[in-house]
Parts: C-alpha cells; structure tokens; sequence
C-alpha cells in the first residue's frame, strides 16, 4: 500500500503541473494572475 501511494504522489502532482502549465498558456495572464492571487 505504501509503495503505490509513493508512485501516486509524484503521477499527481506531474498531472497537475501539466494542467497548470496548459491553463496558463491557454490564459490571458491578466486571468492566470487574477485565478493564483
């Protein structure tokens, strides 16, 4: 169990730097600025 919440972590987090990285560029950064504060 431990090690599979291991491997989950790091895919998780990957996804949502990739996502996150999406949005902004899909942004304007007016919206992104405004979303993150």
């Amino acid at each position: 169990m431990g090690n599979i919440e291991i491997q989950i972590m790091p895919t998780a987090s990957a996804i949502l730097g990739f996502v996150m990285s999406t949005w902004f560029s899909l942004k304007p950064t007016k919206v992104s600025f405004k979303m993150t504060a």
